[in-house]
């Protein structure tokens, strides 16, 4: 997963990929991204080329998208 970071000390934003395939979570009927890892992995401390800091921006998904799928049979 790709989050968008911005350096405190020169304002560049920097997007930065978070891996996420060992901290899955499996359950019956889904798996899914477990929440408590992946923010401990958010609010870890990342350093800028120039020396400072980055916070974490916060961004918006938009709105959901919806795909409308034929019936389908399973034997």
């Amino acid at each position: 997963m790709i989050y968008g970071f911005k350096c405190e000390a020169c304002g560049e934003s920097q997007d930065i990929k978070i891996p996420t395939w060992d901290i899955h979570n499996k359950t019956k009927h889904s798996l899914g991204i477990d929440p408590i890892k992946l923010s401990k992995r958010l609010s870890e401390e990342r350093e800028c080329e120039c020396g400072g800091k980055l916070k974490r921006q916060l961004t918006t998904l938009g709105d959901p998208m919806f795909v409308e799928v034929a019936k389908q049979r399973f034997l």
